[in-house]
């Protein structure tokens, strides 16, 4: 049988499909890069460096590590792949930690699984060099000690990030009082008995559950885009709901409210 036009121009747009997205893949694929290298004092009393170094996440955000290097550039220790990691360093003599706002742990510095490496690794500004590729790639660790963060650091390093890019988590505030407006805002059934009304009212609480659930996907979407954190992005969704249920609130209270000279004696 043969097919009409109209399906056939739609086989061919679908089969095209996996072409298209082989092709874009390929093409945004790039070299694994390194980002805020700071100074800190190794154990033995050298001065070395820690870097965060990013992978290729080529569909999702990037894969970032931690990677102390000492003076003279070599790789001593490798954290494991995580998706969003801060970095810290205080004290005298210097010394640096990593934050993993994935699992909510502190990755401190273990000289006693450091390694020593022959090769040099280029400053964090050079690219395209195949020793970026052998030093990104791989999950073993080592270098590196994991414990569990303290409520205390927990909330001050998510706090700090949310500081960091308050427009990020102003957005998905905003999306937080969408979808509060969506699920709890003019919601009530309609006092009339009419059936077509009462259709009409159930037909918009689904359409308005439905809209609400595609900007949570939006959300958890843009996590896996962009590295986010999750429990700052949680935080921040829920103040926006917050924030539209208190005001609900009190404009519930306030259409309550009688003034005193028209309640009668």
């Amino acid at each position: 049988m043969k097919a009409k036009p109209g399906l056939r121009f739609l086989i061919l747009l679908l089969l095209s499909v996996p072409p298209l997205t082989a092709g874009n893949v390929v093409a945004v694929a790039h070299t694994p890069y390194m980002t805020q290298t700071e100074r800190l004092t190794l154990p033995d009393g050298e001065q070395g460096e820690i870097r965060l170094l990013h992978g290729d996440g080529i569909l999702f955000s990037d894969s970032v590590r931690l990677l102390v290097l000492d003076g003279r550039g070599r790789p001593l220790a490798r954290s494991g792949k995580y998706s969003l990691i801060s970095l810290i360093c205080d004290g005298t003599p210097r010394s640096c930690r990593g934050y993993v706002h994935d699992t909510a742990q502190v990755l401190t510095i273990d000289p006693s699984s450091f390694r020593s490496v022959d090769a040099t690794l280029p400053s964090a500004s050079v690219e395209g060099d195949d020793f970026m590729w052998s030093t990104e790639s791989g999950n073993e660790s080592w270098g590196f000690a994991a414990r569990m963060a303290s409520p205390n650091e927990i909330v001050v390093r998510e706090s700090a990030f949310i500081m960091e890019h308050p427009y990020l988590h102003g957005l998905v505030m905003g999306f937080g009082c969408l979808t509060a407006v969506l699920a709890f805002v003019a919601t009530g059934r309609p006092t009339h008995r009419s059936r077509w009304l009462r259709t009409l009212w159930a037909f918009s609480i689904l359409l308005r559950a439905m809209t609400a659930a595609l900007v949570v996907y939006l959300i958890f979407a843009l996590l896996v885009v962009i590295p986010l954190s999750l429990v700052s992005t949680l935080l921040s969704f829920t103040v926006g709901i917050a924030i539209v249920l208190g005001i609900r609130k009190h404009w519930g209270r306030s259409a309550l409210i009688v003034p005193a000279r028209s309640v009668p004696p």
